[in-house]
């Protein structure tokens, strides 16, 4: 598996990469996601994309679909419980796959870009107080109404 989730403090689940991403891996992942709404709670992800090798733009993509399967879901039987997203990039490279993404479809759930884990867990803090207080170098997408 190329994603380990870590959720000893969930809500709050920890995600991080190695660089062996395959089919089947990446199948694992997405089951493991969908895994968390199982628990009707909501529930947040801090990706850490430190590990990840350079993604082929395949998995961007379906990362892509993935996301429009869960907004379906989320529409037609409100079952989503994913509150937010944070994810930890300082490559340019990952950034703009990221970034692509989320041009292509916009997220499930707020997502947060930021630089490194003091960002992340600060972010989180003040997402906890109000959700609409972020610092400008963080970069932010917003599910969109379809």
């Amino acid at each position: 598996m190329f994603a380990f989730f870590d959720d000893k403090l969930f809500p709050k689940i920890f995600i991080t990469f190695d660089h062996n991403i395959t089919n089947e891996s990446w199948k694992q992942f997405t089951n493991k996601w969908v895994s968390y709404d199982m628990r009707e709670r909501p529930y947040t992800f801090i990706f850490d994309t430190q590990g990840l090798g350079m993604s082929l733009m395949k998995y961007a993509w379906k990362m892509t679909v993935f996301i429009n399967k869960l907004k379906k879901r989320k529409k037609l039987q409100n079952n989503v419980y994913l509150s937010k997203s944070i994810i930890i990039c300082n490559n340019s490279y990952k950034r703009y796959l990221l970034e692509w993404i989320f041009y292509m479809q916009s997220p499930v759930a707020p997502v947060y870009i930021v630089k490194n884990n003091d960002m992340a867990t600060q972010l989180y803090d003040s997402l906890s107080f109000n959700k609409h207080f972020y610092p400008s170098s963080v970069t932010a997408y917003f599910p969109k109404d379809s």
